[in-house]
């Protein structure tokens, strides 16, 4: 479980940036006092960066979980879902059959992925 924000500098395009990898935004009776800390950097990373970037895994659909991240990224500047696993689903890369519509309306972008095959990685 990723607690602290980890960083790596990296060139897309030409474009310099920071990528930041944080631990999951969750809320609830069963988050720890450490995994809170990790929680609360993870939400003043997202309010920093501009542009949150949120991977789900396509063979669990969208969950509760997605849901509580989704709402604290939400409105808070340009978003793009990666939607992992997409070989491991029956509907591959069938978006609409993964994510509600009311969802998918809120991302800039939604990129369907496979890190194990390759696919849609270079988009």
């Amino acid at each position: 479980t990723t607690r602290d924000v980890v960083e790596a500098a990296v060139d897309i395009g030409g474009f310099p940036g920071i990528l930041l990898d944080t631990a999951g935004i969750r809320e609830g009776e069963d988050v720890g006092e450490v995994e809170k800390i990790g929680v609360e950097r993870s939400r003043l990373a997202a309010q920093d960066a501009d542009i949150a970037v949120m991977l789900i895994d396509a063979k669990d659909g969208w969950t509760f979980k997605d849901e509580e991240v989704f709402r604290a990224i939400k409105g808070k500047g340009p978003s793009v879902l990666v939607v992992n696993k997409i070989d491991l689903t029956s509907d591959h890369q069938d978006i609409e059959n993964i994510i509600p519509e009311d969802v998918r309306s809120e991302f800039e972008s939604i990129i369907a992925t496979s890190a194990e095959s390759g696919e849609g990685v270079e988009e």
